[in-house]
């Protein structure tokens, strides 16, 4: 009998920590933020904010609804020059994600985002939308 106590005890408190670490509660469920990883190497400097100024502003459109993709789908930045990437998000969750320059921006339906991006490594590098890579939302960076 004591077995059986502890083993359900272990099994409530895996379970109630699961919950807790996955946001748990009730409500609606939790929004993805938008925010720049850490990167390893020579990473492209990015910081989100509703009012990034700085640099050329680049608008990139998310296009979503059955055609996923990114306009422009190319994108050609100067190494060491401050861009503003001005993000246009209709109805669904995204991301603008360059993994070798350290870029992974997330926006939300209805935000505004706008966040300074300075290359600091050159190359052409895979531009991809991490929940739309598979239906075509990719597009490159090529960094000169």
């Amino acid at each position: 009998m004591r077995r059986v106590s502890i083993v359900a005890g272990v099994f409530l408190l895996a379970l109630s920590l699961g919950v807790t670490a996955c946001g748990g509660g009730g409500g609606a469920s939790p929004t993805p933020t938008r925010a720049a990883t850490t990167p390893t190497r020579a990473p492209a400097t990015t910081t989100p904010s509703g009012d990034a100024g700085g640099g050329e502003v680049i608008k990139v459109i998310q296009h979503e609804g059955g055609s996923y993709y990114f306009e422009p789908n190319k994108f050609n930045l100067t190494l060491g020059k401050t861009y503003t990437l001005d993000f246009v998000v209709t109805k669904e969750f995204h991301t603008f994600t360059v993994d070798a320059l350290g870029i992974s921006i997330f926006t939300n339906p209805g935000e505004v985002v706008k966040v300074p991006v300075t290359p600091t490594k050159t190359g052409t590098f895979k531009l991809y939308c991490i929940p739309h890579e598979a239906l075509g939302m990719i597009g490159e960076v090529t960094v000169s």
